[in-house]
């Protein structure tokens, strides 16, 4: 129930930033006069319409809510962290109780479209992936006993707000919500559970990113951007784009 609220203060947030966005700039238009039309179509020429966007963002999302760490006796951000790739974790559980495993954490990878619809608003679509591997040891002879893999892909419409629209720099916020796709397999946290079951499942939920602030800056047509956002892109994610 938390996270539905969560998501509707988001939206209404949103759509509120969306309403005085348009108020403002038809109040600019009028301050203009009749020089101005408030579909002029100006904007059209000077900026660009279409953007492809690539980004890497930190998993701490996805360590905190991970399968195989909460399996692997992790307590995300505090007992199985070790920046992006390398997360240790030496568990004596599940069985054979003389195997630990080494976890690691992949970013998010995102990438997403967006056409300019109006000045300062944008539609497009996201896509998402990260992961957890995880490698099996035993204790004793510190060779590989088996391996485990935790994959999520998203995919969701995005609605982005920009507030600056300059040439070549950007202010700009956003929200989507989508789909979500999650695949598990690992065979030793199954003999931990239940003899003879294989850990290998797949399900479908709900995925999303709230993008609080975005910047991205450039030449003509390549930029680099920064964004800050709670979600499936990460809290800090930093990638480059093509916009024409």
């Amino acid at each position: 129930m938390k996270k539905h609220n969560f998501h509707l203060l988001a939206l209404a947030v949103m759509l509120s930033m969306a309403l005085g966005l348009s108020a403002q700039e038809e109040s600019d238009t009028l301050e203009a006069g009749p020089v101005e039309s408030r579909h002029d179509p100006a904007w059209k020429t000077e900026l660009p319409r279409h953007e492809f966007q690539f980004n890497i963002g930190d998993p701490v999302l996805l360590v905190n809510n991970s399968t195989l760490g909460y399996l692997n006796h992790s307590d995300g951000f505090f007992h199985n962290w070790g920046w992006y790739f390398d997360a240790f974790s030496a568990s004596t559980w599940p069985q054979p109780p003389g195997d630990y495993a080494i976890t690691r954490y992949v970013p998010f990878f995102s990438f997403s479209h967006h056409y300019r619809v109006a000045k300062w608003f944008w539609v497009g679509g996201l896509a998402t992936i990260s992961g957890i591997h995880n490698t099996w040891r035993d204790r004793v002879t510190d060779k590989i006993t088996g391996h485990g893999n935790e994959i999520l892909f998203s995919l969701m419409p995005d609605l982005r707000f920009s507030y600056l629209n300059k040439k070549h720099v950007t202010l700009y916020s956003g929200i989507g919500a989508g789909l979500r796709i999650y695949h598990l397999k690992d065979p030793k946290i199954s003999l931990g559970l239940e003899n003879g079951y294989t850990y290998n499942r797949t399900s479908l939920s709900y995925a999303f990113h709230l993008t609080l602030f975005g910047v991205k800056a450039g030449g003509r047509n390549w930029f680099g951007d920064l964004e800050l956002g709670i979600g499936y892109k990460g809290f800090v994610s930093a990638g480059f784009g093509y916009e024409f």
